[in-house]
């Protein structure tokens, strides 16, 4: 005969007045059975009893809570209590399409007026989405990076040789407890995806830059039989954008940063000068430009087949620092391309008064690195730090 709620409810009662009594001798013990204090001992006084003893099950599936893997329900991805789908992919992408009767000859015209987009919920995949780590699952869809393995040990680049930015892929090197970029950077835009001002004509380029506008253009460098190589040159204003110029979490080095590059280097010193450590080897494609030359003088921007047709054999560097620096060059406050073939030049986030920065120079008549201030309107390349 199974006993009536109220005769449990006695039992269970003694039973913690018991433990009252073994585990808190110096608390009041419980004789009033009606524990919810409503005037009336019923079922409600003893679940709250079995809560005690952690004896409840809210969701009523049978398995009391203290035990249970979830109290709640399950959604369609797998977990408890979860949104359930919150991620969408397209099926397909279907053709719009109409009709209409030609009179004269009876026959029907169908054409496409637009398209439709079938999507459907997917659930939430976490994984590592950087297709440069070891474990890249093609299958994920919500990014968790702190889950990504990669070739090598922890370093200031956090064990990554590349990033993606843009859709450009830019190898990156650790240099001390810095993080660089290993080229120099080719972004069109800003951060957000706005797009940087192009000035492709000298007159242009020059009002933009003593106008305090952001400004970039492009050079196409080499010749008939190099590769094909392209100079991206940022004037200061883009440096100082709000927007940014490099991806999240990184940013144009200052000129404290430079200086700790050069510390580092310097402190590493080998055989050969830091400036030699930071150029890469010959470069293959650049031929010498000994004269300025305005950026819409040629078509296509290319440097006339007429230059010097040496390459760059005495850009000697050895790269022992990963910086991989390449002579493209510089633009100047004019408009005018120089130094191709014989120099880089870089800009610091640093400016040096009202209208001028500190940049930092490379040259092939120089073994060192150069330190220079530079008016706000030459056009250098950029490197990014993290």
């Amino acid at each position: 005969m199974t006993p009536c709620p109220l005769a449990l409810l006695g039992v269970l009662t003694l039973s913690t007045l018991h433990l009252h009594g073994q585990h808190a001798p110096e608390s009041p013990p419980l004789s009033n059975p009606d524990l919810n204090q409503d005037g009336v001992v019923d079922v409600l006084d003893l679940v709250g009893l079995l809560n005690l003893f952690d004896r409840t099950d809210l969701d009523r599936d049978g398995v009391w809570d203290s035990q249970d893997d979830c109290v709640g329900w399950y959604d369609v991805c797998g977990v408890c209590n979860g949104p359930g789908p919150t991620q969408t992919e397209i099926v397909a992408i279907e053709a719009r399409l109409d009709s209409i009767r030609i009179e004269q000859t009876g026959e029907w015209f169908v054409f496409q007026t637009g398209n439709d987009t079938l999507y459907r919920a997917v659930c939430d995949n976490p994984g590592c989405t950087d297709p440069l780590a070891l474990n890249f699952d093609r299958l994920a869809n919500v990014s968790l990076p702190e889950t990504c393995a990669y070739p090598r040990g922890e370093d200031a680049c956090g064990g990554k040789t590349a990033i993606v930015y843009q859709e450009e892929l830019y190898p990156i090197h650790p240099v001390g407890n810095q993080c660089w970029f290993s080229e120099d950077l080719r972004s069109a835009h800003f951060q957000d995806g706005s797009p940087i001002p192009v000035a492709k004509k000298a007159d242009l380029w020059s009002s933009m830059g003593n106008s305090g506008l952001p400004a970039m253009s492009t050079l196409q460098l080499g010749g008939r039989f190099s590769p094909a190589q392209r100079a991206h040159y940022f004037n200061f204003p883009a440096v100082l954008d709000d927007r940014g110029l490099c991806p999240p979490g990184w940013h144009v080095p200052t000129d404290a940063d430079w200086q700790t590059l050069l510390e580092f280097g310097a402190a590493a010193q080998g055989p050969t000068s830091l400036g030699t450590r930071m150029k890469a080897g010959p470069v293959a494609g650049l031929r010498h430009m000994n004269r300025r030359l305005p950026s819409n003088e040629t078509k296509g921007n290319a440097p006339p087949q007429s230059e010097h047709a040496d390459w760059v054999p005495h850009w000697d560097g050895t790269d022992a620092m990963g910086f991989s620096a390449k002579p493209v060059g510089l633009r100047d406050r004019f408009g005018f391309n120089d130094y191709i073939g014989h120099a880089s030049a870089y800009w610091s986030a640093t400016a040096a008064g009202r209208s001028f920065a500190w940049a930092y120079f490379l040259g092939d008549a120089n073994p060192e690195v150069g330190r220079m201030n530079l008016m706000m309107s030459y056009g250098l390349s950029v490197r990014c730090v993290h």
